[in-house]
Order: structure tokens, then sequence, then C-alpha cells
């Protein structure tokens, strides 16, 4: 076991590669949607949890930020629990599009179906297979899945939720075009909208 190091090593670690990254100046933060334009570009933070449960961080990891897209894979596994590997790959695929995340060219090259559920189609069609008869139902199955997964009780960022509410008609044409395929399952506008609130909860490091 000699071989596994101290935290005070994870530690020196963790704020080498902290203080190396702060010098990485390239990329610029998302503007399709405009709140999250206007977040501080300099929040930078890392966490590290070790097998016995010690959490060590460097910078600023407990500021809360959207999930955005980091999302699509813990409802994923929610709507996997439900219906089954099997089931999600007939309903919705598991392949590379070859397009960017948000493509619309994507569907009507494959017949209408999402290839898989990590593109916002097909993350789009997953969301429509979380179980409830109605919006709040759906949204309280979903909720719980990602408070047990955080082990904490999150909640909604609602500047980035708002924004993104009034700038996602790109993802309701999607949602709309898959409904018109057979391949979305549920209320296209609901949907769309408990996506946006998904993709709009707030996380730490």
């Amino acid at each position: 076991m000699s071989d596994i190091p101290s935290n005070d090593q994870i530690q020196t670690a963790l704020d080498n590669a902290y203080a190396y990254a702060k010098t990485v100046q390239g990329g610029k933060n998302a503007s399709y949607i405009p709140a999250l334009a206007q977040v501080p570009s300099d929040l930078l933070a890392i966490a590290v949890v070790t097998v016995n449960g010690d959490l060590l961080t460097a910078g600023s990891a407990d500021t809360p930020f959207a999930i955005e897209s980091i999302s699509k894979a813990f409802n994923l596994a929610y709507v996997m629990d439900l219906i089954g590997m099997k089931q999600l790959r007939t309903k919705i695929g598991a392949d590379p599009t070859g397009e960017p995340f948000n493509s619309v060219m994507a569907v009507e090259l494959h017949g209408g179906k999402p290839l898989n559920p990590l593109v916002n189609a097909g993350a789009m069609a997953t969301v429509s297979l979380v179980n409830g008869s109605d919006s709040d139902e759906i949204w309280a199955n979903m909720i719980h899945n990602f408070n047990g997964f955080a082990n904490a009780g999150l909640t909604v960022n609602q500047e980035v939720y708002k924004s993104e509410s009034a700038t996602n008609q790109h993802n309701r044409g999607i949602a709309w075009l898959l409904d018109s395929y057979g391949y979305f399952y549920n209320t296209p506008p609901m949907i769309v909208d408990l996506y946006t609130r998904m993709c709009s909860l707030n996380i730490t490091t």
C-alpha cells in the first residue's frame, strides 16, 4: 500500500495542476446561451475524492455553475435503469453522429432517429422516456435521480434556465422533427422545457 500517494501529495499535485491550468488562455465561453457568456471565464476548479472518501480541492470548487451537457450522462443512467439497454438502443441508438452536438442534419440523414443519447437530439429523446403523468411528476423523478448522484438537494440556476428557454428554438425544432419521425416519446414542448431545466441545474466542482 506504500505506493498510494498521501493526501498531502495529492493536494500538491492538484495545486500544481491548478497553477498550470490558470496560465492557459485558450477557448471562450459558450455564447449561444447569453447567460453563459456572462460567467467569469477565469473561474477554475479541480476536485478529487480519495478511496477513503477524503475531498481535496483547488480553486473555486464551491462556486456553483450550470451542469449543462454533463446532465445527459446522469439522466441516461436513470433511463437505462427504467427501460434497459436493449430498449434504449432500439429507441435512440448508441452510435456517433459525425456531426455537431446540435445537428439537425444528423437526424435527417438517419431516418429521423437520434443516434446517441449524448447529443441534443438523443438527450431530449431520453428525457421523453422518463416516467411520469405530467411535467411535475417527470421532473420529480428526474431531480430525485440527480439529487441521488450528487448526495445533495440541487437547484435550478434560474438565470441560465430563463436565458436558455428564451433562445432554445433550435432544440424545439429538433424535438418536433424527432416527433414527426416517431422517435420522440412525449409532448415536445414539455420535454424541451424539462431538458432545459435539467441542463440548468446548479452544481459545484
